[in-house]
């Protein structure tokens, strides 16, 4: 077995071992003013701890030691991901590396509504996701935002899935939200993540061992235990809340890193 596997099934042991380990506050949740209306990042017994954390952060040209940039892959084109209705419009457009995708969705008080560039891969089930990420446009300004993430929703073609859910690190340009809608729902859930007054700043999303890990500006935000083993389809884009209009992006640098052999 090369060393790089020989790393990655240690971490994948310790990871098992510590999975009741308590988690110590990593985004400085406590001193901050939370809104309200957001949940905080849920605790509990599935929670990792944070000399755990620490060592996936330490190991991560380890564990991921493949980087494929967006242009080695077959890109679809823009998706909706929710029910397409006459007033719902998508504008992509893919200029030196940087891409602009735009949706107006003119919602109703009742769905959330995304749009995707899905990123054709291997439909990995660990994998890391960074893109740095603008907020070009959000009207009404608390109602949308900007995106990366991973399904994996049977609107892909995938069937007969029991635990189908989107999991989504989402700029809005006041805050940085997980955002995490399942089996369907017409909305999702936003936990807060940190405050952003920046409209542009480099999001990560890494997926290991049912466990999603959160960074902002390569600073490691939180985790959350989202139960599910993939495989995922990847995906960036702009979604509009409930009672939204419009939510337009620009994303730039996008990297993939998967584990090997997967």
């Amino acid at each position: 077995m090369g060393s790089r596997k020989r790393v990655f099934f240690i971490l994948l042991l310790l990871f098992f071992v510590s999975l009741c380990g308590k988690m110590s506050v990593v985004s400085g949740q406590e001193s901050e003013e939370i809104p309200v209306d957001l949940p905080v990042l849920p605790y509990g017994e599935n929670n990792v701890s944070l000399d755990m954390m620490l060592l996936l952060i330490k190991n991560l040209e380890d564990i991921f030691p493949i980087t494929s940039e967006l242009e080695t892959f077959a890109q679809t084109k823009p998706a909706v991901f929710s029910e397409i209705t006459p007033d719902m419009i998508v504008r992509a457009l893919s200029e030196n590396d940087k891409r602009e995708l735009a949706l107006f969705a003119n919602a109703d008080g009742i769905h959330d509504r995304l749009a995707a560039d899905p990123m054709k891969l291997e439909y990995p089930s660990n994998f890391q996701l960074t893109a740095d990420v603008m907020v070009t446009d959000v009207f009404p300004n608390d109602r949308g935002g900007c995106y990366v993430g991973f399904t994996n929703d049977d609107i892909l073609g995938k069937t007969d899935n029991d635990d189908e859910q989107t999991i989504l690190l989402l700029l809005t340009g006041q805050y940085i939200e997980l955002y995490v809608r399942k089996n369907g729902d017409d909305s999702g859930i936003g936990y807060y993540v940190a405050k952003s007054e920046n409209t542009n700043v480099r999001l990560s999303i890494i997926h290991l061992m049912e466990h999603t890990y959160l960074f902002v500006d390569d600073v490691l935000m939180g985790e959350f235990p989202d139960g599910a083993s993939g495989p995922f389809q990847l995906m960036y884009g702009p979604m509009v809340f409930a009672d939204g209009d419009t939510a337009a992006c620009s994303f730039d640098n996008i990297t993939v890193r998967k584990v090997t052999n997967q």
